[in-house]
């Protein structure tokens, strides 16, 4: 009898209160290494960076609002992100609409922190992001699989982009590494030692020259560019400049990667999303295409933008 009024109980409660109405608090570390507390699932994010993880972890219906810059600097996310509301860029937020959309979670970067006090003043949670290597982009995914509930569509994301960047990096193993830089929105920054994309050079099969300043990014003068003197320069997909404005440039005409016209935009695609994987095969292509063929290239290309639709 008592067996038979509990079972009886406890299909009260979840008729009032089912399984998916319970929610977690998760208590993790941010980019700003400030201790976040977070309800989890997250029903309601504002992205103001990060944003291509949306399709890959399926965050369409968990998402509200979402970064100007996305409209405009991302192909991934196509006729969809008219469904979110523009609440500004992560420089220069729209405070008043973020408000009006009572998100959960304001995902943003750590480099606006009078932002981020402002909306955590007013009751809005805020978590920053910034990876400074693979592992921490590995972490970052992880992270927001559990934020957002979708821990098993996490695991095999990065189960697939760990074996994807694993195979590339055997078939280069024991290539020459060219000597790299990666410059960014002017050509005279370029990647240091610390981020992703040092990493993503390396298992590309290059030697990253940035490597000796122990930082993020270094502005450098047209004379240490040229003392350098990569093999091969990338610029980053959204730099508002291109391979001919380099190499047309007389200064640095005796730099090898300009005599022998190794210059390459990469496609604006970002290295905080599952497609830094992409970025690294891209780099693969330009420098090993004799073993990184453009047929293995879209091949793991298709593989990953797939995860998308079929996980």
């Amino acid at each position: 009898m008592k067996k038979s009024l509990l079972f009886f109980l406890v299909l009260v409660l979840f008729s009032f209160f089912p399984l998916n109405s319970f929610s977690e608090t998760l208590t993790l570390k941010d980019a700003l290494n400030r201790t976040v507390k977070i309800e989890t699932p997250v029903k309601r994010a504002v992205f103001l960076v990060g944003y291509e993880i949306i399709p890959f972890l399926d965050l369409w219906h968990q998402t509200v609002g979402i970064s100007l810059w996305a409209r405009y600097e991302n192909d991934l996310l196509g006729n969809k992100v008219k469904s979110f509301v523009n609440v500004g860029t992560a420089s220069n937020p729209n405070i008043e609409t973020i408000v009006s959309l009572k998100p959960d979670l304001v995902i943003t970067w750590p480099y606006n922190q009078r932002v981020i006090q402002t909306l955590e003043s007013l009751g809005i949670p805020t978590y920053t992001i910034a990876p400074n290597s693979l592992k921490d982009l590995f972490s970052l995914i992880h992270d927001l699989a559990l934020i957002f509930g979708k821990e098993k569509r996490g695991e095999k994301l990065i189960k697939l982009m760990r074996e994807t960047l694993s195979e590339l990096n055997s078939l280069v193993a024991t290539a020459y590494k060219p000597g790299v830089i990666f410059t960014w929105g002017r050509p005279t920054r370029i990647s240091g030692k610390q981020g992703v994309v040092p990493d993503l050079i390396r298992i590309a099969g290059g030697k990253n020259l940035g490597d000796v300043f122990d930082r993020p990014y270094i502005d450098l003068s047209l004379e240490r560019l040229v003392i350098l003197n990569p093999e091969v320069i990338f610029i980053w997909g959204n730099a508002r400049y291109d391979a001919y404005y380099l190499l047309k440039d007389e200064r640095l005409s005796s730099i090898k990667a300009i005599k022998n016209k190794r210059v390459y935009k990469a496609p604006e695609w970002s290295t905080w999303s599952p497609r830094a994987v992409l970025i690294a095969l891209w780099m693969g292509t330009k420098l090993h295409p004799e073993v990184i063929t453009q047929a293995f290239f879209q091949q793991k290309k298709a593989q990953l933008e797939s995860f998308i639709t079929n996980p």
